[in-house]
Parts: C-alpha cells; sequence; structure tokens
C-alpha cells in the first residue's frame, strides 16, 4: 500500500502541542534543492529544511504542491527541474512507494543526488544496485557537524542565495571556472610531449598525457584547479594546506584523475577527511560531461614552522 500523501495540515496537534510549522518551500526558477522524504520522519526532516532555508539554500518538498494539480504530476515536474534530489533515507522510506518511485526517477533522469541517511539502514538489492555511486551521508556520524559536512557535498552551493554574514565554512568546488582573473603559468614539457610540469604562483603540478601529447586544454583544466587550491586556502585557518600535486590525462578511457595533498601543521588536527577534500575538489562539470575525475588525495602532518618544509614544498 503506498503511503498517505499528506500536507501541512494533516499534521496537527499531537498529545496536545500545537501545530508543528513547515519550513517554507522555494518556489522561483533558479537551481534548487528537491527534498524527498517520508511524512513518518516530517519532524526531523522539517528542522533539516528549516535549517538549509535559514542558510540561504532554496529547497522544495512535497508542501508546495499547489491545491487541484495531480499529486504525480507536480512531483515529477519538480524533480525534472532540480538540480540536487536529496533522498531521506530510513526505514519509513523503504516502506514507502512513493519515496522509492521518485528516488528510482532522479536515477533515470540522473539528476545530482545525495542520500542523507536520518537512520542506519540496510538497502534492499535492487536501491544499492541505483545508489551506488550515489554520494551519501550517515547524519548519526556527525552529530556536531552535520551540516558543515552536508555544506562540503559537491554541487549544493549551486542552490544557495547569498551567503549568511556569519558563514565561516568553505564553499565547494566555487565559481572558480572561466574567472576573469588570468594566470600566466612557466611550463616545462618532456622532450616526447607526454608530460609537463606547470609552475603558477606557489603552486607546481604535473601532468601528464597516456595517449599522445600535452594540450592547451590541459594547462587550462590545471590553472583551475591551481585556481581553486588558492581559493580554499585563502580561506584556511592557519596550519592547514591544500596543494594540487599532478593530474593524469587519459582521452581514450575518458577517466582522469587528479592528486590532491592536505597538509596539516603537526601541532594541530586534521580538519578534513579524505572524503571531504574529495567532495571539495570534485568537478561537477566534467561529471555532468561525461569524463570522470578520480580525486586521490593524501593526508600529511608537516613542521610547517621549519625552513625546511617552506623550501621544500
Amino acid at each position: 500500500m503506498k503511503e498517505k500523501i499528506a500536507t501541512s495540515q494533516d499534521f496537527g496537534t499531537e498529545n496536545g502541542q500545537s501545530h508543528i510549522q513547515p519550513p517554507d518551500v522555494y518556489k522561483g526558477k533558479e537551481k534548487y534543492i528537491f527534498v524527498s522524504y517520508s511524512h513518518k520522519d516530517y519532524k526531523e526532516v522539517w528542522s533539516i529544511i528549516s535549517q538549509l532555508n535559514s542558510d540561504g539554500y532554496r529547497v522544495w518538498y512535497d508542501d508546495g504542491i499547489v491545491p487541484g494539480i495531480e499529486w504525480d504530476e507536480d512531483i515529477a515536474d519538480h524533480i525534472k527541474k532540480s538540480f540536487l534530489f536529496i533522498a531521506m533515507m530510513s526505514e519509513n522510506y523503504l516502506q514507502s512507494s512513493n519515496c522509492k518511485d521518485e528516488l528510482k526517477f532522479a536515477n533515470d533522469l540522473k539528476r545530482n543526488r545525495l542520500i542523507i541517511y536520518l537512520t542506519d539502514v540496510e538497502l534492499p538489492a535492487a536501491i544499492q544496485m541505483r545508489a551506488g555511486r550515489i554520494q551519501a551521508i550517515y547524519k548519526s556520524k556527525y552529530p556536531n557537524g552535520f551540516f558543515e559536512k552536508l555544506y562540503q557535498t559537491p554541487v549544493i552551493s549551486e542552490c544557495r542565495g547569498e551567503k549568511p554574514e556569519n558563514d565561516k565554512g568553505l564553499s565547494v568546488f566555487p565559481e572558480t571556472r572561466n574567472n576573469s582573473e588570468k594566470l600566466t603559468p612557466m611550463l616545462s614539457i618532456s622532450s616526447d610531449g607526454r608530460e609537463a610540469t606547470v609552475l603558477c604562483g606557489d603552486a607546481k603540478v604535473t601532468i601528464s598525457e597516456r595517449h599522445g601529447s600535452i594540450r592547451q586544454e590541459h594547462v587550462d583544466e590545471c590553472l583551475e584547479y591551481i585556481k581553486l587550491e588558492d581559493y580554499y586556502n585563502k580561506q584556511m585557518e592557519p596550519g592547514h594546506l591544500f596543494k594540487v600535486r599532478w593530474m593524469f590525462y587519459d582521452n581514450i578511457d575518458p577517466c582522469n584523475a587528479v592528486g590532491v595533498e592536505y597538509l596539516y601543521d603537526q601541532g594541530q588536527e586534521p580538519k578534513y577527511s579524505k572524503d571531504d577534500v574529495r567532495a571539495m575538489f570534485h568537478d561537477e562539470w566534467e561529471f555532468q560531461s561525461g569524463v570522470f575525475w578520480n580525486v586521490q588525495v593524501t593526508i600529511t602532518k608537516v613542521d610547517m614552522k621549519s625552513d625546511y618544509f617552506f623550501e621544500n614544498d
């Protein structure tokens, strides 16, 4: 049996308590997040949506259905137009035919997708197969930093308006591409033309091409990652640093790789995991074009106060 379709009017008093105020629903034409959830989980989900709204994110969920519109038609239309589809996974979600239909539809459309596990549940084999390459966040693993983790998700920043003044987080893959700022690199190419070293500012990146020789588009892509490195490092606290070290191109197999090193001072604790860094340097532009970028991360503890570190970095 399908889960009953509910709206905010259905969530009435409980044990004498007043109505729970539903969060605002985005109704504009800019990029937005579609939230798929079981109505049995509405308290937790609405709390998450409310925080997203407060932090400037544009969110649509099914409280925004216009009266008189076919429910399935409106849901499908909003999934099609969404930029990011978030599934709030739980046992209740898995028991809802509507929720599973929404997830399948988003997969079929190849929307940007994210699964937030409200509870630790085991996915059925059919959903595991479809969800294998979808990024996931287990909410229970981040009791004090869930939203910081969520906001590091690739593409979610595309669904945000103006940043609140008190925002201290690092945005993910910002608008560096096609930036008007022109970088002038120094380029050293090997005799066979298949390897090059790009020097630009404080960055030094080795790029190689498995088939053929290094081309201008390779250098341009490298400069985009150098801009991204610089963008993040300007926001980092002292004692933490990102370095793009190498890039590998394979235009036959379209599976390229970029190596990023996260360095932190020996007197501090690391702030980011490998998954965090992968998310921050994930290039959604390339992903959508069909070229898969494999971000390979190393984390290194160093003594940033030593002369040796600065002379050999």
